[in-house]
């Protein structure tokens, strides 16, 4: 019995070999033939709206390596922004350089003649400033020549609950400091804000470094917005795209309010009939002998529609106003007007 026992045991070990060994071929034979049949590279598939849809899946680079990757490409173009007097010098805020021929933009008015961004070495280069956008609060300024990389803006405005970086600049040390931070929400502004302001972005950060200026960079390290103030506010990206473009067309003066003549004001409104609250633009204020005033604008009055298109947490009023000729559907104590605003309709 000893010795059939034994026999039994010898027997099944060497059918396990032989069938490990079967395995073996059989896999790098078909690791052979799927290399044979898929050589060539394969098209993309093409979904409904007629988008690529990669086949390779996506890497996505850690918090600490994005960090990284971000502080090295734009480390130069993050600058403290200081005002010199005599010999004391007071640093401000941060500026963010944005295009290659050295403007430098921040949600802070330095005041006074001697301007200076300083680096991490701790050298300073008098800026000269082209001027303020007051319609959307953001100031210019003008680097000498020197080769830095401009940031890269990001195409939308960053989604709520996403995780930007921000990049500020110790004003004691002159070191780039990056901050964790999320967007929580976007937020209404209020009386004070520039006037072609319609939201700003709400955030939390993990310390208070962030100072006025301050860019947010996505994941690809692109601004996403500009911190206006430590409180965890922050203009978002459409509104540095928009008046960037003002600068470089000449027309950072042009207020397209001003020339109707009307102050807006935006709130959220419950409505009764659809159970949710609105978007609303309402007219803060109308200057006598302007263009609102003949038209019969009255502080108060709540615009609901323009050229017949419902008013929109997505519509651009800057780009409303900046129109020669505008009809407006408002609500004043309970009734609906149409009021028509064109250049030529100013009173004397």
């Amino acid at each position: 019995m000893e010795e059939l026992s034994e026999q039994y045991i010898r027997l099944s070990l060497r059918w396990i070999a032989l069938g490990f060994i079967g395995v073996f071929i059989i896999g790098i034979a078909g690791g052979l033939l799927g290399v044979y049949i898929n050589g060539s590279p394969r098209v993309p598939l093409i979904n409904e709206r007629n988008q690529l849809v990669t086949t390779v899946q996506e890497v996505t680079i850690s918090p600490s390596q994005a960090d990284a990757a971000a502080v090295e490409k734009y480390g130069r173009s993050v600058v403290s922004l200081a005002r010199k007097n005599r010999k004391v010098i007071t640093h401000e805020a941060v500026g963010v350089v944005i295009t290659t021929d050295g403007i430098v933009v921040s949600t802070e008015n330095i005041l006074g003649e001697s301007i200076f961004a300083f680096d991490a070495e701790g050298k300073g280069y008098q800026l000269s400033k082209i001027g303020t956008d007051e319609l959307y609060g953001l100031t210019y300024y003008r680097m000498p020549d020197r080769v830095v990389t401009p940031f890269e803006m990001a195409p939308d405005d960053p989604r709520v609950g996403s995780r930007p970086l921000g990049m500020s600049r110790s004003a004691d040390t002159l070191q780039i400091q990056s901050v964790a931070t999320q967007i929580t929400g976007y937020t209404i502004p209020d009386a004070l804000a520039a006037p072609g302001i319609q939201s700003y972005i709400s955030f939390v950060a993990n310390s208070k470094v962030l100072v006025s200026g301050t860019p947010l960079l996505d994941d690809e390290g692109r601004a996403v917005g500009v911190v206006v103030n430590e409180d965890g506010v922050a203009l978002p990206v459409s509104v540095l795209r928009s008046s960037l473009d003002r600068v470089t067309r000449n027309k950072r003066e042009e207020n397209p309010f001003v020339a109707y003549g009307v102050l807006l004001s935006y709130t959220f409104t419950l409505d009764a009939e659809k159970m949710e609250y609105v978007f609303t633009p309402e007219v803060r204020s109308v200057s006598l002998g302007s263009v609102a005033a003949g038209a019969g604008l009255k502080s108060g009055d709540v615009i609901k529609s323009i050229e017949g298109e419902e008013v929109t947490w997505t519509t651009d009023m800057v780009e409303v106003f900046s129109a020669p000729k505008i009809s407006l559907n408002i609500e004043r104590s309970g009734e609906m007007h149409t009021i028509v605003l064109s250049e030529n309709l100013a009173t004397e």
